[in-house]
């Protein structure tokens, strides 16, 4: 299957990963900060919104594609998206970032410095559901890439 859907990998990059990532933005609770405070932080695989639903099918998604289609379906989106001014784009980005970086281990820890720049990026958003997920993020890329990372 991987390789039939690698041979569209136009149609990949797109629509489908792009597809992805705006389902990424419809976040819950956008407009109600302190009921996002309030939400328990539950597995990624038991929710069922837009945004869950679309990471986790990112992540095994990027697992099925392997590392070199799934880099060149979502690096323009990626840092596209944490330089947007929008804060949903910007979780987005470090969501798009923390659930590829399984499938991507052997090129992020060539490129670990880029890497590490762009997910601690996020550290100083204003937005605290931004600087949470530059963390999730960054916690995701230090357990896929260690020791390196």
């Amino acid at each position: 299957m991987p390789a039939i859907l690698r041979k569209h990998s136009d149609a990949l990059k797109d629509q489908l990963f792009p597809a992805l990532a705006l389902m990424m933005t419809e976040v819950e609770h956008a407009d109600d900060i302190e009921e996002w405070y309030k939400e328990e932080d539950t597995e990624l695989q038991t929710k069922n919104d837009p945004a869950s639903v679309a990471a986790d099918s990112l992540q095994r998604m990027s697992v099925l594609l392997g590392e070199k289609t799934t880099l060149a379906c979502s690096i323009d989106i990626i840092k596209g998206a944490i330089e947007s001014t929008l804060w949903k784009e910007q979780l987005m980005g470090f969501t798009f970032l923390g659930m590829i970086s399984e499938a991507c281990k052997k090129q992020f820890k060539s490129n670990v410095e880029d890497v590490a720049k762009m997910s601690v990026s996020g550290f100083a958003c204003e937005n605290p559901r931004v600087r949470y997920e530059a963390l999730q993020s960054t916690g995701l890329l230090l357990n896929d890439l260690a020791p390196t990372f």
